[in-house]
C-alpha cells in the first residue's frame, strides 16, 4: 500500500509541476491535478502555469490551454515597411509569442535566399520585431517574408526608394494625418489609400496614428488600449501599409495611455506606456541613418525630395505637455547632437541638403505653425503654434524649406506662403473625435481655404522643377484643393 501511495504521489507531483515546461506546446499538452497547464505568452511572463496560479500574468482569454493553438502565437501580423537610408528598408511586424524572428528576401523573380535576423522588443504584452535590410538596389522591387521556423508570413512585394537625384519619373507620396480605425471614421481614407497604394512611392502619416488612447471613449472601464493599437495596425497593414513604405511621425495621441483601466494598473501599464513607448516599439523610422532620434525625428531622400519629420510633441522650447499620467514625463529623446532639443539636429540636416540632387525640401510635423483655428486676438499664432513659429520659421527661411505639412486639426487648410514656405494642414484622415470645430476660425489674408466637412488624404508629386499637392475627398475621390510649386 505504501508503495502504491508513493507511486501515486510521484505521479501526482509530476503532473502538478507545470512550471517545468518551457514551451507552449509542452505546457498546453500537460495536465496538473487541478486540470490542464496553461501557457501565458505575454512579455514578462512567457511561461507555464498551473490552473489558478497567482504568478500567471494572463487572463483567461490570453492564456493557451490547447497545444494546437500554440502555432498562432508565432504568426507574424501587422507587417509594414519603412525606408532605412538610401539603400535600405526596414520591415516590422508583431507576434503574440516570442521566438527568434528573421526576414527572408530576394529580388523580384528570384528566390528568398537572403536572410537577416530581427531585433525584438516588448513594451507590454506583444512582441515587436524589426529587420533592417541594406545594400539594396534603388527603385527595385523585392520579395520579403518574415517569421520563424514555427510560422512565416505571406510574401510581400516592396519597392526601395528612388536614388537621390533620380528624376526619371515623378515621385509620389500619399500624405495624411489623424487616421483612426475604420469603424470610427477611418474607413473612407483607408479605402482611398488602398486604391493609390500601387501608385505611390511611400505613405506619410503625420501623427495621431490609430487613436489607441481614445479606446476609452468606446470602452471607458475596459483595458482596450493594446487591442485598439492591434486593430488599427491590422486594418492599416491589410489595406495599404504593407504595400509601400509607411513613414510615420508622432502625434499627441501616441504619447501614453491614460484611461482609468490603464491608470488603475499604474506600474504595470501606465508607466510602461508613457513617453511614446508603444509608438517607438511598433515603428522603426530612419533616425539612425539620418542622425535623428528613434521614430521621433529623422530625414530621408527619395528622388528630388528631401523629407524631414519632426516631433511637435516634445523636445523644443514651448513643447506641449502631452503626458497626463502622474509621475510620467514626455520628451528627453536624444539624437546625434544631443538630448532634449531637435533644433540643432534640424539645422545641421537642412544645411547638409544637396539642392542639386534634392531641390525640394518638405518638412512635416503633427501640429501646424499656422491655422485659422488657433489665432490670438491680433490674428497671430497662439499656444503651441506660436512656439513652433519661434522654433522653426527662422530655419525655414534660412534654408528655403518649400513646404510644411501637418495635421492635428481634423480639417484641411492651405496657408501662406510665409517667407517662401507654403503650409498645409491635412489632418482629416478620419478618427474617433470627428472634425475639428472651426466656428471661431478667423479669416486672415494668408489663408487660401479651409474645410472641416470632408475626410481624405493628399497626393504629393515631385519632379525636378515642379511639386504638386492635391487634397482628395476620400468619400468621392474628388479634388478638394490642388496647387503647384515651381522652381
Amino acid at each position: 500500500m505504501r508503495r502504491a501511495l508513493a507511486a501515486a504521489g510521484l505521479a501526482l507531483g509530476a503532473a502538478t509541476d507545470c512550471d517545468a515546461h518551457d514551451s507552449c506546446e509542452a505546457c498546453a499538452s500537460a495536465s496538473s491535478w487541478h486540470g490542464g497547464c496553461r501557457w501565458c505568452p505575454l512579455a514578462g511572463d512567457s511561461s507555464c502555469h498551473a490552473y489558478g496560479s497567482p504568478e500567471n500574468a494572463c487572463g483567461s482569454s490570453q492564456e493557451v490551454t490547447n497545444a494546437s493553438a500554440c502555432a498562432a502565437l508565432y504568426e507574424p501580423t501587422q507587417v509594414h515597411f519603412a525606408f532605412a537610408g538610401g539603400d535600405g528598408l526596414s520591415v516590422s511586424w508583431t507576434t503574440r509569442g516570442n521566438a527568434t524572428q528573421r526576414a527572408a528576401y530576394g529580388a523580384a523573380g528570384a528566390e528568398l535566399d537572403a536572410v537577416v535576423d530581427a531585433t525584438t522588443v516588448s513594451y507590454l504584452e506583444s512582441f515587436q520585431h524589426t529587420a533592417v535590410v541594406t545594400r539594396l538596389a534603388p527603385s527595385t522591387t523585392y520579395h520579403v517574408s518574415v517569421g520563424a521556423e514555427k510560422a512565416w508570413s505571406d510574401v510581400f512585394n516592396i519597392t526601395t526608394a528612388r536614388a537621390a537625384g533620380d528624376r526619371a519619373a515623378p515621385v509620389r507620396a500619399a500624405v495624411f494625418g489623424d487616421l483612426g480605425r475604420r469603424q470610427y471614421g477611418g474607413a473612407a481614407t483607408m479605402d482611398g489609400l488602398a486604391g493609390v497604394a500601387d501608385t505611390v512611392d511611400f505613405f506619410w502619416h503625420l501623427g495621431d496614428v490609430g487613436y489607441a488612447d481614445d479606446a476609452l471613449l468606446h470602452e471607458p472601464l475596459t483595458w482596450a488600449y493594446e487591442a485598439a493599437w492591434d486593430e488599427y495596425m491590422d486594418q492599416a497593414c491589410g489595406a495599404f501599409a504593407s504595400r509601400a513604405p509607411y513613414m510615420v511621425l508622432p502625434g499627441n495621441h501616441e504619447a501614453e495611455c491614460h484611461s482609468p483601466a490603464c491608470v488603475a494598473e499604474y506600474a504595470s501599464r501606465a508607466l510602461k506606456l508613457s513617453n511614446f513607448s508603444a509608438y517607438n516599439a511598433r515603428f522603426r523610422m530612419p533616425s539612425s541613418e539620418s542622425g535623428g532620434s528613434a521614430s521621433m525625428w529623422y530625414s530621408f531622400d527619395v528622388g528630388p525630395l528631401h523629407v524631414v519629420a519632426l516631433s511637435t510633441e516634445s523636445d523644443f522650447p514651448g513643447a506641449p505637455d502631452v503626458c497626463h499620467v502622474p509621475g510620467a514625463s514626455c520628451g528627453g529623446f536624444c539624437d546625434a547632437l544631443g538630448c532634449g532639443d531637435w533644433r540643432p539636429w534640424l539645422e545641421a540636416d537642412l544645411k547638409s541638403v544637396n539642392r542639386s540632387a534634392t531641390p525640394w525640401v518638405v518638412v512635416g510635423g503633427h501640429r501646424p505653425l499656422h491655422s485659422v483655428k488657433d489665432l490670438d486676438a491680433d490674428g497671430e499664432p497662439a499656444g503651441t503654434d506660436a512656439s513652433l513659429v519661434a522654433a522653426l520659421s527662422g530655419l525655414f527661411a534660412t534654408y528655403d524649406v518649400d513646404l510644411y505639412v501637418s495635421g492635428h486639426q481634423h480639417a484641411y487648410e492651405r496657408n501662406g506662403p510665409f517667407n517662401g514656405t507654403t503650409h498645409v494642414v491635412t489632418g482629416a484622415g478620419g478618427e474617433d473625435e470627428g472634425h475639428s470645430d472651426y466656428s471661431a476660425a478667423q479669416d486672415p489674408p494668408w489663408n487660401v481655404l479651409w474645410d472641416n466637412t470632408t475626410y481624405g488624404y493628399a497626393v504629393l508629386e515631385a519632379t525636378g522643377d515642379e511639386l504638386s499637392f492635391t487634397q482628395v475627398d476620400a468619400a468621392t475621390g474628388g479634388t478638394l484643393d490642388a496647387f503647384v510649386l515651381r522652381k
